[in-house]
């Protein structure tokens, strides 16, 4: 059943993505793009994106790479640099409000 609930929230993905409107973190990280996610949403990142890192600006983020070394839990504050493990999957454990940079 667990693989089931990732089969369906993967055909969600491409609309899960989506800019949130922060200027004042523009300035910080002028490449950046900012993203909501409510709880239980994924998202998955290709290679292709060149996103370097991850900073949570809020909530709680899951990540993981592929293959899985570990998963990653990243709160408020925390960031993460992808490695060459893609792609890359995050699932927001609650709303959260992050910084692909």
């Amino acid at each position: 059943m667990k693989g089931e609930l990732m089969t369906n929230r993967s055909s969600l993905l491409p609309r899960l993505l989506k800019p949130i409107g922060k200027e004042a973190n523009r300035t910080a990280y002028p490449r950046a793009r900012e993203h909501s996610c409510a709880r239980h949403q994924v998202i998955r990142l290709e290679k292709e994106q060149s996103f370097k890192r991850v900073v949570v600006q809020s909530g709680v983020l899951w990540l993981t790479g592929t293959p899985a070394n570990g998963d990653v839990l990243l709160r408020a504050g925390q960031a993460y640099s992808f490695e060459n493990c893609w792609p890359y999957v995050i699932e927001a454990l609650e709303a959260s409000e992050f910084l692909l940079l």
